[in-house]
C-alpha cells in the first residue's frame, strides 16, 4: 500500500534517530511517492528538500547520490 510506505518514509525522513544514511534515502523515496503515487509536487518538494539539506561533507558516495537526486528534484519542483 503506497499511503502506508509514503508514512513510513516520511517517519524515517524527518526521525532525528535516524542515521544520516536512511534518513537520506527515507527523504527521497517519500519525495518519490509523493510525486508519483500522491500527485502532491508541494509534498514532494518538502521531502526532497529534507533530503537536501545539510553540508554533505561526510557523505558516502551513496548518501551523496541520495542528496544529490534530492537537491535536482526539489530544485525541479520549485521551479514549476
Amino acid at each position: 500500500d503506497f499511503d502506508r510506505a509514503l508514512l513510513a518514509a516520511k517517519a524515517v525522513c524527518t526521525s532525528p534517530d535516524a542515521t544520516r544514511s536512511y534518513r537520506l534515502q527515507g527523504c527521497q523515496r517519500a519525495g518519490l511517492l509523493a510525486q508519483w503515487h500522491r500527485r502532491d509536487d508541494e509534498l514532494a518538494r518538502r521531502m526532497f528538500e529534507l533530503g537536501c539539506e545539510g553540508d554533505g561533507a561526510e557523505d558516502s558516495k551513496l548518501d551523496a547520490s541520495f542528496r544529490e537526486t534530492s537537491c535536482a528534484h526539489a530544485l525541479r519542483l520549485h521551479k514549476e
